[in-house]
């Protein structure tokens, strides 16, 4: 009864308080977040990494260039990054507000951060912890999405709001 007081307090009227989600469908959508986060880093990195490598001199104009070559996997990853973070931020917010259409969206995010981490990889953004972190989340993300809670969330809210 303390708990619902203090958020209507919070919110100022009883009807706009948003209604509790279940334990591991909010763990989700917070690690999703987090998560999002974590990519907006790692474009920050990998823009300041390819400023440096782009201030290099150029031993030769050939393709086959190492410098190059890195650079133009820098600038591939600095586009799919964004991508990325806008679709973990789409779908964060899908799932709280328990549309069904997130459970592909989340496994689609998952998907596009694993190849993320693959680019940084191979254009030599290494950030060990950050990389690290990003799989680990993505892992316990795709653990929660696949708990019955989260389904059942998932389905009733669809259906609820297809009435």
């Amino acid at each position: 009864m303390v708990a619902q007081s203090s958020k209507r307090e919070i919110a100022g009227d009883s009807s706009r308080t948003r209604p509790e989600l279940p334990r591991r469908v909010d763990q989700m959508r917070i690690l999703t977040w987090f998560q999002c986060h974590l990519t907006l880093v790692t474009l920050v990195v990998s823009v300041i990494v390819g400023a440096i490598v782009s201030g290099r001199e150029l031993s030769s104009t050939g393709a086959d260039d190492p410098v190059e070559r890195q650079l133009g996997h820098i600038e591939v990853l600095i586009l799919a990054l964004p991508a990325t973070a806008i679709l973990l931020a789409i779908t964060a917010a899908l799932v709280r507000r328990g549309f069904a259409v997130a459970f592909p969206l989340v496994i689609l995010c998952e998907l596009a951060v694993l190849v993320d981490v693959g680019l940084a990889l191979r254009a030599g953004v290494v950030l060990s912890i950050v990389t690290l972190l990003l799989v680990i989340l993505g892992a316990w993300i795709v653990s929660n999405l696949v708990r019955r809670e989260v389904w059942a969330f998932l389905l009733r809210s669809s259906r609820t709001s297809a009435n």
